[in-house]
């Protein structure tokens, strides 16, 4: 009786653990700037979503500490309180200094996961303990909604310079990408865009542009082109283009110029291509 008693006991432990453990990633983070001083925080970052972290206050510098910087792409957004990561890589780590005010050095550790959901905004607390407020119009590009992991789209944030080099407009684009390998050694990579603004974009097929990791432009062939290329708000296009795959790589990165219909304002939407 009693071994039975023991046996349900570690049974209970353990599809208790297991519940625990299949539970996804908590959407928002809420980091301690004590803590930060004093430690580096784990950031998670995948090549299939991208990561916020918010401030409470300006930020007045960071500094990368990785090997291969192109492997990653780090912005500033809404008036210096958001840095934005993204990497092109399915693992790798490295560390990230990033100061507040004059002396403040808070600490995170970079860690690459190729996995398709995650946490996707970090909010570093205020000394009093409080959350920044949320800047829903930068943060939509890491996702629509608290299941954005489940969304078959995922949104990208894309931002334009004024002539003077300032940040001027963002322009939110949600996407799907799939890129099959065929037989004959070409791969078909399919796509759909969504525009989540309330402005038009001009979107050219020619100007979509695909490169591998080492740089080179990969000549394509459009099998299947938008049948506009205006993107409305709220409408969807898809289309289909295939290249030659010469090398052994299974990651490519593709980008695509957009502009504004109604301003001079341009975009560059990019994203990873990963051959199934």
């Amino acid at each position: 009786m009693k071994l039975s008693q023991m046996s349900l006991s570690a049974l209970a432990v353990f599809c208790l653990s297991s519940a625990l453990a299949a539970q996804p990633a908590a959407y928002y983070m809420e980091l301690k700037q004590e803590q930060l001083i004093k430690r580096p925080q784990t950031i998670v970052v995948s090549p299939q979503y991208k990561v916020a972290i918010q401030f409470p206050e300006e930020i007045t510098g960071f500094t990368p500490m990785i090997i291969r910087m192109d492997d990653y792409k780090l912005s500033l957004m809404e008036n210096h309180k958001i840095l934005f990561i993204d990497t092109f890589v399915k693992k790798g780590n490295g560390d990230l200094m990033v100061t507040l005010g004059d002396d403040r050095v808070l600490m995170f550790h970079i860690v690459v996961k190729n996995q398709p959901s995650g946490t996707r905004v970090y909010k570093v607390l205020d000394d009093a303990g409080d959350a920044p407020e949320t800047a829903d119009a930068a943060l939509s590009s890491v996702a629509t909604s608290a299941q954005a992991a489940a969304s078959a789209l995922d949104v990208s944030i894309l931002s334009s310079s004024a002539q003077d080099g300032t940040s001027s407009t963002q322009a939110a684009v949600a996407s799907e990408l799939s890129a099959q390998q065929n037989t004959d050694g070409t791969v078909t990579v399919k796509y759909t865009l969504e525009n989540r603004n309330n402005f038009s974009l001009w979107v050219q097929p020619t100007k979509l542009a695909l490169f591998d990791l080492a740089g080179h432009q990969v000549p394509i062939k459009h099998t299947r082109a938008p049948s506009r290329l205006t993107l409305s708000p709220k409408k969807t296009l898809s289309g289909e283009f295939t290249f030659l795959k010469k090398t052994d790589d299974l990651e490519y990165n593709l980008k695509w110029p957009f502009k504004n219909v109604s301003t001079p304002e341009s975009y560059v939407f990019e994203k990873v291509v990963i051959v199934e």
